[in-house]
């Protein structure tokens, strides 16, 4: 029997103010069965790859590094707090506008993982943080929160192994975003204009 791991590409979370934790406690009380996710826990999902054969392991890995080495460190930002992803939500997540070019990364990753015949959740990437999961599906209104700055600096490949006491998360391998790339920010604003 061929021995496979289940795997996910993602980012590492920004760490949260007090007020932020303290709301997200509130948010979770009333809801019967909720439960809150773990800080360690924590992460951004950007590709999703199940269980994946060992001999393809290193072909995954050679996926992530040249989308890693194609792709600039890139600024992001969560401003809410509600069910994710809409009505009957079953997680509570702070959510953000997403990124073209970490939407751009994401697509990336999905198409080298394509091409290489492990497949993954192509539709194109919400930035969402779960920081609760649910018993039952919620209508949980997002709210807005105080910004929280985050930038995407590295990919890491994680196994999930499933147990009684919840996901456990470990991190496989890490490729740094590159340094050497530089992002444009457009034409230079001056004073004045044309």
């Amino acid at each position: 029997m061929t021995e496979t791991r289940r795997l996910f590409l993602a980012l590492y979370a920004p760490p949260f103010p007090l007020e932020l934790e303290q709301r997200i406690d509130a948010a979770l009380r009333g809801i019967p069965g909720a439960r809150r996710t773990g800080e360690a826990a924590r992460h951004i999902t950007l590709a999703f790859l199940g269980d994946v054969e060992d001999g393809r392991i290193a072909a995954v890995k050679a996926a992530a590094r040249e989308t890693a080495h194609a792709f600039a460190q890139i600024p992001y930002a969560f401003d809410r707090l509600g069910g994710f992803p809409g009505r009957g939500a079953r997680i509570l997540a702070v959510v953000g506008p997403t990124p073209p070019a970490l939407a751009a990364l994401s697509l990336d990753l999905a198409r080298r993982l394509r091409a290489i015949g492990v497949p993954s959740d192509e539709k194109p990437l919400r930035l969402h943080l779960t920081v609760g999961r649910l018993r039952a599906p919620a209508v949980l209104p997002l709210q807005p929160i105080q910004e929280v700055l985050g930038q995407a600096e590295e990919i890491h490949l994680y196994e999930s192994e499933l147990l009684s006491a919840g996901a456990h998360y470990t991190v496989l391998e890490t490729w740094p975003l590159s340094t050497a790339l530089h992002v444009d920010p457009g034409p230079e604003s001056g004073e004045g204009g044309d």
